[in-house]
Protein backbone atom coordinates (compact mmCIF):
# COMPACT_ATOMS: atom_id res chain seq x y z
CA UNK A 1 0.00 0.00 0.00
CA UNK A 2 2.93 1.93 0.76
CA UNK A 3 4.24 2.29 -2.69
CA UNK A 4 0.78 2.27 -4.52
CA UNK A 5 0.21 5.44 -2.72
CA UNK A 6 4.34 6.96 -3.35
CA UNK A 7 3.20 6.87 -7.30
CA UNK A 8 2.51 10.41 -8.03
CA UNK A 9 -0.14 9.09 -10.44
CA UNK A 10 -2.01 7.63 -7.94
CA UNK A 11 -1.63 10.57 -5.76
CA UNK A 12 -3.04 12.99 -9.01
CA UNK A 13 -5.49 10.41 -9.81
CA UNK A 14 -7.25 10.00 -6.43
CA UNK A 15 -7.36 13.36 -5.54
CA UNK A 16 -9.23 14.21 -9.27
CA UNK A 17 -11.32 11.24 -8.53
CA UNK A 18 -12.69 12.62 -5.06
CA UNK A 19 -13.09 16.19 -6.46
CA UNK A 20 -15.33 14.77 -9.61
CA UNK A 21 -17.17 12.72 -6.62
CA UNK A 22 -18.10 15.72 -4.96
CA UNK A 23 -19.92 17.21 -8.18
CA UNK A 24 -21.17 14.02 -9.44
CA UNK A 25 -23.32 13.61 -5.89
CA UNK A 26 -24.53 16.73 -6.93
CA UNK A 27 -25.75 15.80 -9.69
CA UNK A 28 -27.91 12.96 -7.88
CA UNK A 29 -29.22 14.78 -4.86
CA UNK A 30 -28.61 18.18 -5.30
CA UNK A 31 -29.80 18.81 -8.83
CA UNK A 32 -33.56 18.05 -7.45
CA UNK A 33 -33.44 20.39 -5.10
CA UNK A 34 -32.42 23.06 -7.12
CA UNK A 35 -35.24 21.97 -9.36
CA UNK A 36 -37.75 22.12 -6.70
CA UNK A 37 -36.62 25.90 -5.85
CA UNK A 38 -37.46 27.01 -9.80
CA UNK A 39 -40.82 25.55 -9.51
CA UNK A 40 -40.63 22.55 -11.12
CA UNK A 41 -43.20 19.67 -10.18
CA UNK A 42 -42.52 16.51 -8.66
CA UNK A 43 -43.19 15.23 -11.60
CA UNK A 44 -40.25 17.27 -13.67
CA UNK A 45 -38.07 16.02 -10.56
CA UNK A 46 -38.54 12.83 -10.83
CA UNK A 47 -38.37 13.34 -14.59
CA UNK A 48 -34.91 14.78 -14.67
CA UNK A 49 -33.94 11.91 -12.05
CA UNK A 50 -35.31 9.35 -14.01
CA UNK A 51 -33.95 10.58 -17.45
CA UNK A 52 -30.35 11.01 -16.37
CA UNK A 53 -29.75 7.67 -14.93
CA UNK A 54 -31.51 6.16 -18.23
CA UNK A 55 -29.50 7.94 -20.57
CA UNK A 56 -26.27 6.86 -18.76
CA UNK A 57 -27.11 3.30 -18.82
CA UNK A 58 -27.91 3.94 -22.22
CA UNK A 59 -24.32 6.21 -23.33
CA UNK A 60 -22.36 3.62 -20.82
CA UNK A 61 -22.94 0.93 -23.76
CA UNK A 62 -20.97 3.31 -26.28
CA UNK A 63 -18.93 5.62 -24.63
CA UNK A 64 -17.51 2.93 -21.64
CA UNK A 65 -15.57 0.78 -24.43
CA UNK A 66 -14.04 4.23 -25.58
CA UNK A 67 -11.42 4.08 -22.23
CA UNK A 68 -9.99 0.65 -23.61
CA UNK A 69 -10.10 1.69 -27.59
CA UNK A 70 -8.52 5.55 -27.28
CA UNK A 71 -7.12 5.38 -23.15
CA UNK A 72 -8.14 6.26 -19.95
CA UNK A 73 -6.76 10.05 -20.16
CA UNK A 74 -8.87 10.73 -23.23
CA UNK A 75 -12.11 9.51 -21.29
CA UNK A 76 -11.08 11.18 -17.71
CA UNK A 77 -10.82 14.37 -19.12
CA UNK A 78 -13.23 14.14 -21.43
CA UNK A 79 -15.93 13.32 -18.82
CA UNK A 80 -14.43 15.92 -16.51
CA UNK A 81 -15.08 18.49 -19.46
CA UNK A 82 -18.59 17.67 -20.07
CA UNK A 83 -19.84 17.62 -16.11
CA UNK A 84 -18.94 21.23 -16.31
CA UNK A 85 -20.36 22.35 -19.55
CA UNK A 86 -23.46 20.52 -18.18
CA UNK A 87 -23.19 22.36 -14.82
CA UNK A 88 -23.05 25.72 -16.88
CA UNK A 89 -26.35 24.50 -18.91
CA UNK A 90 -28.45 23.30 -15.70
CA UNK A 91 -27.37 26.78 -14.39
CA UNK A 92 -28.69 28.50 -17.08
CA UNK A 93 -31.83 26.48 -18.73
CA UNK A 94 -34.53 28.99 -19.25
CA UNK A 95 -37.02 25.85 -19.89
CA UNK A 96 -37.52 22.19 -18.58
CA UNK A 97 -36.22 20.84 -21.73
CA UNK A 98 -33.15 22.33 -21.80
CA UNK A 99 -32.65 21.61 -18.67
CA UNK A 100 -32.88 17.35 -19.68
CA UNK A 101 -30.61 18.49 -22.22
CA UNK A 102 -28.43 19.32 -20.26
CA UNK A 103 -28.94 16.42 -18.13
CA UNK A 104 -28.25 14.24 -21.50
CA UNK A 105 -24.69 15.98 -21.41
CA UNK A 106 -24.26 15.40 -17.25
CA UNK A 107 -24.74 11.53 -18.51
CA UNK A 108 -21.93 11.59 -20.93
CA UNK A 109 -19.85 12.72 -17.39
CA UNK A 110 -21.01 9.64 -15.59
CA UNK A 111 -21.20 6.59 -18.50
CA UNK A 112 -17.65 7.40 -18.97
CA UNK A 113 -15.73 8.07 -15.62
CA UNK A 114 -16.62 5.39 -13.39
CA UNK A 115 -15.43 2.36 -15.30
CA UNK A 116 -12.80 4.44 -16.37
CA UNK A 117 -11.72 5.27 -12.76
CA UNK A 118 -11.70 1.28 -12.06
CA UNK A 119 -9.73 0.53 -14.83
CA UNK A 120 -6.84 3.15 -14.02
CA UNK A 121 -7.00 1.21 -10.52
CA UNK A 122 -6.35 -1.70 -12.32
CA UNK A 123 -3.57 -0.68 -14.75
CA UNK A 124 -1.39 0.61 -11.59
CA UNK A 125 -1.93 -2.28 -9.66
CA UNK A 126 0.28 -5.30 -9.05
CA UNK A 127 -2.06 -8.68 -8.84
CA UNK A 128 -1.41 -9.36 -5.37
CA UNK A 129 -2.36 -5.94 -4.35
CA UNK A 130 -5.14 -5.15 -6.76
CA UNK A 131 -7.88 -5.83 -4.22
CA UNK A 132 -6.72 -3.59 -1.50
CA UNK A 133 -6.25 -0.84 -3.88
CA UNK A 134 -9.72 -1.35 -5.80
CA UNK A 135 -10.74 -0.95 -1.91
CA UNK A 136 -9.53 2.57 -1.26
CA UNK A 137 -10.93 3.42 -4.62
CA UNK A 138 -14.31 2.79 -3.62
CA UNK A 139 -13.84 3.81 -0.28
CA UNK A 140 -12.99 7.41 -2.36
CA UNK A 141 -15.68 7.13 -4.56
CA UNK A 142 -18.29 6.48 -1.19
CA UNK A 143 -16.56 9.74 1.05
CA UNK A 144 -17.32 11.88 -2.12
CA UNK A 145 -20.88 11.04 -2.19
CA UNK A 146 -21.18 11.93 1.89
CA UNK A 147 -19.14 15.31 1.53
CA UNK A 148 -20.58 16.32 -1.70
CA UNK A 149 -24.23 17.28 -0.28
CA UNK A 150 -22.65 18.77 2.66
CA UNK A 151 -20.36 21.09 0.57
CA UNK A 152 -23.04 21.99 -2.16
CA UNK A 153 -26.19 22.38 0.84
CA UNK A 154 -23.69 25.03 2.48
CA UNK A 155 -23.35 27.11 -0.59
CA UNK A 156 -27.26 26.91 -1.18
CA UNK A 157 -27.37 28.74 2.18
CA UNK A 158 -25.25 31.72 0.90
CA UNK A 159 -27.06 31.39 -2.73
CA UNK A 160 -27.93 28.90 -5.84
CA UNK A 161 -25.56 30.68 -7.55
CA UNK A 162 -22.66 30.50 -5.50
CA UNK A 163 -23.73 26.59 -5.63
CA UNK A 164 -23.20 26.33 -9.12
CA UNK A 165 -19.93 28.46 -8.98
CA UNK A 166 -18.42 26.21 -6.63
CA UNK A 167 -18.80 23.42 -9.05
CA UNK A 168 -17.99 24.75 -12.11
CA UNK A 169 -14.92 25.91 -9.62
CA UNK A 170 -14.32 22.15 -8.83
CA UNK A 171 -14.20 20.50 -12.09
CA UNK A 172 -11.71 23.11 -13.26
CA UNK A 173 -9.41 21.72 -10.11
CA UNK A 174 -10.53 17.91 -11.53
CA UNK A 175 -9.70 18.68 -15.06
CA UNK A 176 -6.64 20.40 -13.44
CA UNK A 177 -5.25 17.41 -11.51
CA UNK A 178 -6.50 14.51 -14.07
CA UNK A 179 -4.73 16.32 -16.98
CA UNK A 180 -1.10 15.70 -14.69
CA UNK A 181 -2.31 11.65 -14.93
CA UNK A 182 0.09 10.12 -17.59
CA UNK A 183 -2.06 7.54 -20.04
CA UNK A 184 -1.86 4.35 -17.71
CA UNK A 185 -3.39 2.47 -20.59
CA UNK A 186 -0.50 1.21 -22.57
CA UNK A 187 -2.13 -1.04 -25.28
CA UNK A 188 -5.09 0.75 -26.32
CA UNK A 189 -3.97 1.97 -29.93
CA UNK A 190 -4.04 -1.93 -30.31
CA UNK A 191 -7.52 -2.57 -30.23
CA UNK A 192 -9.15 0.58 -32.12
CA UNK A 193 -10.22 -1.82 -34.65
CA UNK A 194 -12.25 -4.33 -32.20
CA UNK A 195 -15.58 -4.54 -33.09
CA UNK A 196 -18.13 -3.48 -29.91
CA UNK A 197 -20.41 -6.19 -30.84
CA UNK A 198 -17.55 -8.90 -30.72
CA UNK A 199 -15.83 -7.33 -27.20
CA UNK A 200 -20.06 -7.05 -25.58
CA UNK A 201 -20.59 -10.57 -26.43
CA UNK A 202 -17.21 -12.55 -25.52
CA UNK A 203 -17.24 -10.74 -21.86
CA UNK A 204 -20.77 -11.61 -21.43
CA UNK A 205 -20.35 -15.26 -22.91
CA UNK A 206 -18.05 -16.16 -20.35
CA UNK A 207 -19.66 -17.51 -17.72
CA UNK A 208 -17.92 -16.79 -14.50
CA UNK A 209 -17.82 -13.08 -15.51
CA UNK A 210 -21.94 -13.21 -16.01
CA UNK A 211 -22.41 -14.62 -11.83
CA UNK A 212 -20.43 -11.80 -10.84
CA UNK A 213 -22.72 -9.20 -13.01
CA UNK A 214 -25.56 -10.70 -11.40
CA UNK A 215 -24.10 -10.84 -7.97
CA UNK A 216 -23.50 -6.72 -9.05
CA UNK A 217 -27.64 -6.42 -9.57
CA UNK A 218 -28.83 -8.49 -6.33
CA UNK A 219 -26.60 -6.50 -4.55
CA UNK A 220 -28.03 -2.84 -6.23
CA UNK A 221 -31.37 -3.96 -5.82
CA UNK A 222 -30.70 -4.16 -1.76
CA UNK A 223 -28.80 -1.48 -1.92
CA UNK A 224 -30.59 0.93 -4.28
CA UNK A 225 -33.99 0.21 -2.27
CA UNK A 226 -32.03 1.18 1.17
CA UNK A 227 -30.89 4.75 -0.22
CA UNK A 228 -33.56 5.77 -2.14
CA UNK A 229 -36.36 4.68 0.94
CA UNK A 230 -34.67 4.79 4.26
CA UNK A 231 -35.10 8.61 4.81
CA UNK A 232 -38.88 8.61 3.75
CA UNK A 233 -39.03 5.54 5.85
CA UNK A 234 -37.67 6.88 9.26
CA UNK A 235 -38.53 10.10 8.90
CA UNK A 236 -42.16 8.47 9.58
CA UNK A 237 -41.21 6.61 12.82
CA UNK A 238 -41.47 8.48 15.96
CA UNK A 239 -38.54 8.93 18.26
CA UNK A 240 -35.77 7.88 15.90
CA UNK A 241 -32.62 10.16 14.62
CA UNK A 242 -32.62 12.46 11.76
CA UNK A 243 -32.27 10.18 8.60
CA UNK A 244 -28.99 11.78 8.00
CA UNK A 245 -27.50 9.63 10.86
CA UNK A 246 -28.77 6.50 9.41
CA UNK A 247 -26.85 7.54 6.10
CA UNK A 248 -23.45 8.82 7.63
CA UNK A 249 -23.37 5.78 9.36
CA UNK A 250 -24.05 3.47 6.47
CA UNK A 251 -21.58 5.82 4.36
CA UNK A 252 -18.73 5.79 6.92
CA UNK A 253 -19.25 1.63 7.70
CA UNK A 254 -19.14 1.03 3.91
CA UNK A 255 -16.07 3.22 3.52
CA UNK A 256 -14.33 1.01 6.41
CA UNK A 257 -15.82 -1.73 4.90
CA UNK A 258 -14.00 -1.25 1.37
CA UNK A 259 -10.85 -0.86 2.56
CA UNK A 260 -10.92 -3.55 4.95
CA UNK A 261 -12.13 -6.00 2.46
CA UNK A 262 -9.64 -5.43 -0.62
CA UNK A 263 -6.99 -6.57 1.89
CA UNK A 264 -8.47 -9.60 3.38
CA UNK A 265 -9.21 -10.66 -0.85
CA UNK A 266 -5.50 -10.31 -1.42
CA UNK A 267 -4.20 -11.92 2.05
CA UNK A 268 -7.02 -14.67 1.55
CA UNK A 269 -8.73 -14.89 -1.75
CA UNK A 270 -12.29 -13.85 -2.73
CA UNK A 271 -14.18 -17.18 -2.15
CA UNK A 272 -13.06 -16.82 1.56
CA UNK A 273 -14.72 -13.30 1.75
CA UNK A 274 -17.55 -13.14 -0.32
CA UNK A 275 -20.06 -15.60 1.59
CA UNK A 276 -19.67 -13.94 5.09
CA UNK A 277 -19.81 -10.46 3.21
CA UNK A 278 -22.81 -11.45 1.38
CA UNK A 279 -24.62 -12.99 4.58
CA UNK A 280 -24.21 -9.68 6.65
CA UNK A 281 -25.50 -7.45 3.80
CA UNK A 282 -28.37 -9.74 3.89
CA UNK A 283 -29.13 -9.56 7.68
CA UNK A 284 -28.59 -5.52 7.15
CA UNK A 285 -31.25 -5.36 4.62
CA UNK A 286 -34.00 -7.89 6.84
CA UNK A 287 -33.05 -5.72 9.77
CA UNK A 288 -34.19 -2.43 8.20
CA UNK A 289 -37.88 -3.52 9.20
CA UNK A 290 -36.33 -3.83 12.81
CA UNK A 291 -35.80 -0.16 12.98
CA UNK A 292 -39.84 0.50 13.52
CA UNK A 293 -39.35 -2.18 16.16
CA UNK A 294 -36.13 -1.63 18.22
CA UNK A 295 -35.89 2.50 17.23
CA UNK A 296 -32.30 4.02 17.38
CA UNK A 297 -30.07 0.99 18.03
CA UNK A 298 -31.76 -0.92 15.35
CA UNK A 299 -30.81 1.91 13.22
CA UNK A 300 -27.12 2.43 13.97
CA UNK A 301 -27.07 -1.91 14.61
CA UNK A 302 -28.41 -1.98 10.80
CA UNK A 303 -26.89 1.20 9.13
CA UNK A 304 -22.98 0.03 10.31
CA UNK A 305 -23.99 -4.22 9.34
CA UNK A 306 -25.92 -3.70 5.85
CA UNK A 307 -22.86 -1.28 4.57
CA UNK A 308 -20.30 -3.48 5.98
CA UNK A 309 -21.51 -6.42 4.16
CA UNK A 310 -22.71 -4.85 1.21
CA UNK A 311 -19.37 -2.67 0.71
CA UNK A 312 -17.27 -5.92 1.09
CA UNK A 313 -19.41 -7.73 -1.53
CA UNK A 314 -18.98 -4.92 -3.69
CA UNK A 315 -15.36 -5.16 -3.87
CA UNK A 316 -15.51 -8.78 -3.93
CA UNK A 317 -17.66 -8.70 -7.14
CA UNK A 318 -15.07 -6.07 -8.87
CA UNK A 319 -12.48 -7.53 -8.08
CA UNK A 320 -13.77 -10.66 -9.39
CA UNK A 321 -14.46 -8.88 -12.31
CA UNK A 322 -11.16 -7.58 -12.80
CA UNK A 323 -9.64 -11.64 -12.45
CA UNK A 324 -11.70 -12.82 -15.31
CA UNK A 325 -11.44 -9.89 -18.02
CA UNK A 326 -8.50 -9.70 -20.23
CA UNK A 327 -6.77 -6.47 -20.07
CA UNK A 328 -7.85 -5.05 -23.57
CA UNK A 329 -11.64 -5.36 -22.06
CA UNK A 330 -11.11 -4.21 -18.76
CA UNK A 331 -13.17 -0.46 -19.07
CA UNK A 332 -15.62 -2.18 -21.43
CA UNK A 333 -16.42 -5.19 -18.76
CA UNK A 334 -16.44 -2.18 -15.79
CA UNK A 335 -18.93 -0.41 -18.17
CA UNK A 336 -21.17 -3.57 -17.88
CA UNK A 337 -21.02 -3.49 -14.02
CA UNK A 338 -21.40 -0.43 -13.56
CA UNK A 339 -25.10 -0.57 -15.46
CA UNK A 340 -25.59 -3.68 -13.34
CA UNK A 341 -25.19 -1.44 -10.89
CA UNK A 342 -27.44 1.17 -12.41
CA UNK A 343 -30.15 -1.44 -13.04
CA UNK A 344 -30.17 -3.28 -9.87
CA UNK A 345 -31.34 0.03 -8.09
CA UNK A 346 -33.89 0.97 -10.80
CA UNK A 347 -35.45 -2.99 -10.24
CA UNK A 348 -34.84 -2.42 -6.54
CA UNK A 349 -37.01 1.07 -6.16
CA UNK A 350 -39.32 -0.40 -8.59
CA UNK A 351 -40.37 -3.67 -6.52
CA UNK A 352 -40.22 -1.66 -3.10
CA UNK A 353 -42.36 0.92 -4.68
CA UNK A 354 -45.18 -1.69 -5.91
CA UNK A 355 -45.12 -4.06 -2.33
CA UNK A 356 -44.73 -0.72 -0.26
CA UNK A 357 -48.18 -0.23 -1.56
CA UNK A 358 -49.80 -3.53 -0.30
CA UNK A 359 -47.50 -4.08 2.88
CA UNK A 360 -45.72 -1.00 4.02
CA UNK A 361 -42.36 -0.26 4.14
CA UNK A 362 -41.28 -2.11 7.14
CA UNK A 363 -42.59 -5.30 5.45
CA UNK A 364 -41.18 -4.18 2.11
CA UNK A 365 -37.71 -4.41 3.18
CA UNK A 366 -37.98 -7.81 4.54
CA UNK A 367 -39.48 -9.14 0.83
CA UNK A 368 -36.95 -7.18 -0.89
CA UNK A 369 -34.23 -8.44 1.58
CA UNK A 370 -35.63 -12.03 0.61
CA UNK A 371 -35.45 -11.25 -3.17
CA UNK A 372 -31.95 -9.99 -2.63
CA UNK A 373 -31.01 -13.38 -0.63
CA UNK A 374 -32.30 -15.93 -2.61
CA UNK A 375 -30.58 -14.12 -5.62
CA UNK A 376 -27.35 -13.92 -4.05
CA UNK A 377 -27.07 -17.27 -2.70
CA UNK A 378 -27.98 -19.36 -5.54
CA UNK A 379 -25.37 -17.92 -7.51
CA UNK A 380 -22.45 -18.71 -4.82
CA UNK A 381 -23.94 -22.35 -4.56
CA UNK A 382 -23.44 -23.11 -8.31
CA UNK A 383 -20.28 -25.04 -7.95
CA UNK A 384 -18.67 -24.02 -10.99
CA UNK A 385 -15.33 -22.13 -10.21
CA UNK A 386 -16.78 -18.51 -10.37
CA UNK A 387 -14.72 -17.22 -7.62
CA UNK A 388 -11.11 -17.12 -6.98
Amino acid sequence: MRDFFKNRTVIFFLTGTFFMMLNMSMAYIIVPVYLVSTGSSVAQVGMSTAFYSIVAIILRIFLGPMADNKGRKFSMLTSTITFLISTVLIWFAPSFLWHLFARAIQAISLALYMSTGSSVISDLSKENNLATNMGIYRALLGLGFLVGPIFSLSMIKISYDAMFIANIIISVIAFILLLQVPETCKYHKTNLGSSLFLDYKGLLGDRRLRKYYYLTITLAIGYGTVMANSANYIFKLSDTWSPSVFIFLLSGSGMISSMAAGWLIDKFSIKKIIIPSVSVAVIGMLGMASISWFGNIALVGVAILFGLGNNSSVICAVTGVNSFTTKKLKATSFAIQESSIDGGNAIGNFIFGWVALAVGYANSFIVVGFIMAIGCFLLLADREKVVN
